[in-house]
Parts: structure tokens; sequence; C-alpha cells
């Protein structure tokens, strides 16, 4: 109703600068430039207004950001949840989002639920913006790591994570464990497989050198004296 509302308005033009002047200089306090136009004048009343309507929305942004800024995150959040049930569609949003993904990375080892609904919250608020990569790389490797303790041991979310955000070091560093303990795993193999085959060898021909033994010789049978 409101952009409906502006959009009639601005449908005057010229003809409502006197209007326009008037009620921006009685509503604000502040006196219009003479070379302001009359569009001007609109999107600086539209401006005030929204200051006006919502005070209590920019009031919850700057104790968010000042609770944010002093490591507060629970409070900051607590902040910016209130605002956004005020203001859903406020237009400084993706601002919001830092302070939900760095309160969803100190959960990650305490309470996986609720570090999955911050990341939820701060990936749509990070929507369109470079922030909204690295969140989503977070997510990949949180369900590497929850893959990791039921004993699967899957790069391929670890390799879109670093797709998304190419410095992540949680992610390379993950892979890179991942990697070395399937190369010990395989170094471990071969060593088994060696020692048992050498095993075998011994055995067989351990085997051989007894069958190739010579036959006993019966014992000698003492003659018996010749009587002359």
């Amino acid at each position: 109703v409101r952009d409906a509302a502006r959009w009639a308005i601005a449908q005057y033009g010229p003809d409502a600068r006197p209007i326009l002047e008037e009620t921006y200089e009685q509503f604000s306090g502040d006196q219009v430039g003479k070379e302001w136009t009359a569009d001007k004048i609109l999107k600086a009343l539209v401006v005030a207004y929204d200051k006006v309507r919502l005070a209590e929305v920019f009031k919850l942004l700057d104790e968010g950001i000042a609770h944010r800024d002093a490591g507060r995150l629970e409070e900051a959040v607590a902040s910016f949840d209130a605002l956004l049930a005020r203001a859903p569609q406020f237009e400084r949003r993706a601002e919001l989002a830092p302070a939900y993904h760095e309160l969803a990375r100190r959960k990650e080892s305490t309470d996986k639920p609720a570090c999955r609904l911050l990341y939820a919250k701060a990936g749509r608020l990070a929507a369109g913006t470079p922030l909204a990569g690295t969140i989503e790389a977070d997510l990949a490797v949180l369900d590497t790591r929850e893959l990791l303790e039921r004993g699967i041991a899957d790069t391929s979310l670890l390799q879109k994570a670093l797709a998304l955000d190419p410095n992540h070091t949680g992610a390379r560093d993950l892979l890179q464990r991942i990697e070395n303990d399937a190369r010990a795993r395989e170094d471990n193999f071969r060593r088994f497989a060696l020692a048992g085959f050498a095993g075998v060898v011994a055995t067989v021909l351990g085997i051989m050198l007894i069958g190739r033994r010579a036959p006993a010789r019966p014992p000698n049978t003492p003659r018996r004296p010749i009587r002359i």
C-alpha cells in the first residue's frame, strides 16, 4: 500500500513540488534546497518517514551491532531476531548474517541442532553475498564430520565446499586428514599382505626342503664270525 501511494504521488511530477516541500519541512524540520526536484523531495520524505516508522527497528539494529562488536553473539542474535520479527524484509538484513554465522560456528561442537538453525538463518540473510558460499561450505564440512562419526569417509562434500570457498581452511584440513588416513590404511594393508605372503613362502619352502631330504639308511647288520 505504501509503495502504491508513493507511486501515485510521483505521477504528479513537478506539480507536486509545493505540497511535497511543505510536507517534508513540517515532518522533518529540515529545509528543502531550492534546487531539489519534486522527485528528490519525495525520496527524502520517504526516507524520513521510514526512519520514524522503523525507529524501533534501527534501535534494535544498533543494539545488535554493539553486542556483536563486543563479542556477545547470543545477545546480538536476540536483538536481530526481534528486528526481523518487526521488519522481515529489512533492507540491511545482509549485515545481520555474520553474527548468526559466527554463533553457528561456535555451537558446532556443543549444540548441533541450534548450530544448523543458525546456519540456515545466516544463509537466508546472506543470500547473494560472498558469505553465502562460506556458509554452504561450513555446512558441507559439518555434514562430512557427522558422516565420519558414523564411519563413512566421503570427500565429495569437501570438494564441493572448496569449490564454493577455495580458502576454506576447515574443508582443506579435513580433506587432508581423510586422505592421510586412507593412505595410512593402504600402507598398513600392504605391510600385512607382504608379511602374510612371506609367511606362506617360508612355509612352502620348509615343506619342500623336508620333502627333498635323503632317505634314511637301514642300520648295519653285524657280521657273524666265520668258523674254520
